[in-house]
């Protein structure tokens, strides 16, 4: 039997969430999250801090860069480096790519897993862009894993990330389908809250209706939240900012200051437009589904918000992993595909 990894990457502006599941224990579900922080590697001296960095190093077009906490680590930028709205065609997403797909490799071999023969990759995209940069994305991943895995195989494939969470009802954590799914009977929304854009998309009487997709995620608050520190004089690095926008709250001098107040606005900014453009895409129907499902690292943000709006909606299990976990089970479901 052939070793086979299979792996859903969220590859989010802001962050990358990762789940891996060998095809020897299926049901054990391997998490790995990497900020979406890249920059050019720089020389380290001490000799074990160097020894941490190269796991968080990738070599791409004979550049070594420095990826996720290494790279947060050592350089003190204030904004997320996936900030273009089509990073998909930039360096960044191909640094962050490769070096999710070394964690996993990685990670494989500190669990004494055996090398993997094949890779079984689910990759997601922003509803607005599936169309039109699928076929670049699936392209540009087989040329650069392709060379990165050398005779290990791969398959990959790309969904509609607003779309991955029904993946989670549809099969079981090994891939098979679910017999207690329910999206025989109820109809839903999901609305992944992105750091670049809101992505939603309705099931329907058991069809996925085309949704949509608004560029007015997270980052909004995170560019608003960052004018008023520097107006306040609070520290403007991105751990600063991360933390006042999910926790309220941020370290100041050895004292924790309520930022709260900073935070209310745009998130009732960016949610007023998701809905508002929500309610005159799916018209009366928004009103008939049984249930709205946040997700996404954005979800608890702004979850309070949508709440008062529609009292259906719910936040699903794990919101950040929801749509790793989807590409991940979809990818499980697939195995049966590849070549014994």
């Amino acid at each position: 039997m052939k070793n086979i990894v299979s792996i859903g990457a969220d590859l989010g502006h802001s962050c990358a969430n990762i789940l891996w599941a060998s095809n020897r224990d299926k049901g054990n579900h391997h998490s790995i999250m990497i900020p979406t922080v890249v920059n050019v590697a720089s020389y380290i001296s001490d000799e074990e801090t160097a020894k941490r960095a190269a796991k968080e190093t990738i070599n791409y077009e004979g550049q070594n860069y420095f990826f996720g906490d290494t790279a947060m680590t050592h350089n003190a930028q204030s904004e997320f480096s996936g900030k273009e709205q089509n990073w998909i065609q930039s360096y960044v997403h191909d640094v962050m790519l490769l070096g999710s797909v070394k964690k996993v490799l990685d990670e494989m071999q500190s669990y004494n897993l055996p090398r993997p023969d094949a890779v079984v990759l689910m990759l997601g995209l922003p509803t607005e862009y599936f169309a039109s940069q699928k076929a670049y994305l699936l392209q540009q991943t087989k040329k650069i894993l392709g060379q990165f895995l050398g005779d290990i195989e791969l398959y990959v494939n790309v969904h509609a990330q607003s779309n991955a969470p029904l993946y989670n009802i549809v099969f079981d954590e090994l891939g098979e389908p679910n017999p207690n799914s329910r999206l025989d009977t109820d109809n839903c929304i999901i609305v992944d809250v992105g750091h670049f854009t809101i992505d939603y998309s309705m099931f329907w009487n058991k069809n996925v209706v085309a949704g949509g997709s608004i560029p007015n995620g997270v980052h909004t608050v995170y560019n608003k939240v960052r004018q008023e520190f520097l107006n306040n004089g609070y520290p403007c690095e991105l751990s600063a900012i991360t933390s006042a926008v999910t926790t309220g709250s941020i370290r100041r001098r050895g004292q924790d200051v309520n930022v709260k107040n900073l935070i209310k606005e745009p998130c009732e900014e960016i949610c007023g437009i998701a809905m508002n453009q929500m309610k005159t895409f799916f018209n009366t129907r928004i009103d008939q589904v049984d249930a709205i499902y946040l997700v996404g690292g954005g979800a608890p943000i702004i979850f309070d918000y949508f709440k008062k709006e529609f009292e259906n909606t719910y936040m699903m299990e794990n919101p950040r992993w929801a749509v790793a976990e989807g590409l991940l089970r979809n990818a499980l479901a697939n195995l049966k595909f590849v070549p014994k």
